[in-house]
């Protein structure tokens, strides 16, 4: 996930997947648990695959 995230971002993705999940705008949950990470992925895999063209959601994601 995280080679996707620089992929998409143009920069290193944070270490930890809420982290990475805020990056991306992700709604994340206060607790952190293996079940939670997987959701977080699967909401940022979706997320990615589902929005606009990359440079259109690298400029809407950086904002």
């Amino acid at each position: 996930m995280q080679k996707l995230v620089n992929a998409l971002m143009e920069s290193n993705a944070p270490n930890t997947t809420p982290e990475t999940a805020r990056l991306l705008r992700i709604q994340t949950d206060t607790r952190t648990c293996g079940g939670d990470d997987s959701l977080l992925q699967l909401r940022m895999w979706k997320s990615m695959a589902e929005g606009a063209a990359i440079d259109e959601q690298r400029s809407s994601r950086a904002l």
